[in-house]
């Protein structure tokens, strides 16, 4: 029996608080490094060989959901019902990392078809070995085993190292545009340690068994419906990469990155909070109390991103232009759009992962994303004609936008109602945020100007992104102060 079950509410509550902060505390490193990274490399390399080390992740990345499939999700809800000691739990684990490096010798002989002489991304075949690389560690990830046993806080603190060192040594290693190579090798190497780092720790702490014939059929069956989503979520939200590399060439898919990756970092870190909720829903829980933990998730995934949806739109074009140079500027309405994106993939995790998933509904979720991203690739296609690369990612905004309000209806039956009133004081938050930056941007705050201050002079958006900053988080505290009372009441009522 899955022994999160009988842990108190409280011991719950303290180990979703821990997690949730170190998971926070790793994504911050997370993001921030490769911020950090993005602003050397993308001035050190250039354009072209920063799209050509892009498109490069891109391509493994379209590549990914074929080793991934659904074992990861199968995998934790498998584990997570059965005891710890259980040989099954062996035999799961065992099963998973069999398959998934059968898949990573499949993917990988995709990759070296396509970078061969007569391959069509013969220009890429330098940056194979990276991608073969990151298939391979992929394959033995075990990070299923920490999230079903709520075990996910020891991983963030070794995420936390890692990204510091290899960040580094990325930083040392590249400087000129033939060092391009090197940096796709450093980007895959941070996120491969972390996957064998996983698969020492749960292999020692709980074992591995050699999977028969019968194992792996149970795996492949149970992982199906898993499958489908992940293949859908990860090849559509890389597809519009491609739109874009096919329309601007190498060129096109640099400035396309830029955005792209700003906008990913946060949409990881959404993905670090819902996995945490995710973990702890694997346990029993009565529908009063789900409905609880899915209304603290909305609140958390809106506080962060409500703020930086709209935020974004008073400092894109200096944003971009203080991370990659003026020649990103002119994707200023991509960031934006992009921005907005993040808010539609949270609403997808906790509707689709969360409640349709985990109560048997794959195949509602799965049809609704699959027609989801045929109209989103069908209106970039058609938008891209006309509004360039803004199109592109414009189209695929609205076609996910309107799959999700479908998945919400759905999911929405299932749980008496998702909590959505939960977002309404980080949205009262934002709404004030907008207004003073309106007023200050109206009369005379010009984020491309500079502010003199005393002796300095800084960039007037850095001023704009922390008025914006400094607005929205004292109104969120003065509408939420009776929760933190409450909340640390709680905490010294427990200790």
């Amino acid at each position: 029996m899955n022994n999160t079950q009988n842990q108190k509410p409280t011991n719950r509550a303290r180990r979703l608080g821990v997690t949730l902060l170190l998971a926070l505390a790793s994504e911050t490193a997370n993001k921030i490094l490769p911020l950090v990274v993005l602003y050397h490399v993308q001035r050190t390399l250039g354009v072209a060989a920063f799209g050509a080390a892009q498109f490069s992740i891109s391509l493994y990345e379209i590549l990914i959901p074929l080793v991934a499939l659904g074992f990861a999700n199968f995998g934790a809800i498998a584990i997570g019902r059965a005891d710890t000691t259980s040989d099954s739990v062996r035999r799961t684990i065992g099963s998973i990392i069999t398959l998934r490096l059968i898949l990573a010798a499949v993917a990988s002989s995709v990759i070296l078809t396509l970078v061969s002489d007569g391959g069509i991304y013969h220009d890429y075949r330098s940056f194979a070995v990276g991608s073969i690389f990151i298939l391979f560690t992929t394959a033995i990830d075990c990070d299923h085993v920490f999230v079903a046993r709520q075990k996910l806080a020891p991983l963030a603190v070794a995420m936390i190292g890692i990204k510091i060192t290899t960040a580094v040594i990325t930083i040392l290693a590249v400087d000129s545009a033939q060092d391009a190579v090197t940096y796709t090798m450093l980007y895959f190497a941070s996120n491969g340690l972390v996957s064998l780092l996983g698969f020492v720790a749960a292999t020692t702490r709980i074992g591995i068994t050699l999977p028969n014939r019968d194992d792996l059929l149970t795996t492949v069956r149970g992982s199906l419906p898993f499958t489908l989503t992940m293949v859908l979520i990860m090849s559509a939200d890389r597809i519009d990469m491609l739109l874009a590399e096919a329309l601007k060439g190498q060129a096109g898919a640099g400035l396309y990155a830029g955005p792209l990756r700003l906008v990913g970092g946060i949409i990881n870190v959404t993905g670090s909070i819902g996995r945490v909720f995710f973990s702890e829903m694997l346990a029993s829980l009565p529908l009063d109390k789900l409905r609880k933990l899915i209304g603290h998730e909305i609140f958390l995934f809106s506080a962060l991103l409500l703020p930086i949806a709209a935020g974004v739109w008073f400092v894109a074009p200096e944003l971009l232009n203080a991370f990659y140079g003026p020649d990103f500027v002119a994707m200023a309405p991509v960031l934006g759009i992009m921005t907005l994106g993040a808010l539609v993939h949270a609403t997808t995790l906790i509707a689709g992962f969360q409640i349709l998933m985990l109560r048997g509904r794959a195949v509602v979720f799965n049809w609704t994303l699959l027609g989801s991203f045929i109209l989103a690739g069908a209106l970039s296609t058609v938008m891209s004609t006309q509004f360039g690369l803004v199109g592109v990612a414009g189209g695929f905004f609205l076609g996910k936008a309107i799959g999700v309000l479908i998945l919400v209806h759905r999911a929405s039956r299932l749980v008496s109602g998702i909590p959505f009133e939960n977002a309404a004081k980080p949205a009262l938050a934002t709404l004030g945020m907008v207004v003073v930056l309106s007023l200050w941007m109206m009369f005379g705050g010009d984020p491309g100007a500079l502010e003199n201050t005393g002796d300095s002079t800084i960039d007037s958006w850095l001023v704009t992104l922390g008025l914006g900053i400094a607005t929205y988080t004292t109104i969120l505290l003065m509408l939420s102060r009776r929760n933190i009372r409450e909340a640390i009441a709680a905490v010294r009522r427990d200790a």
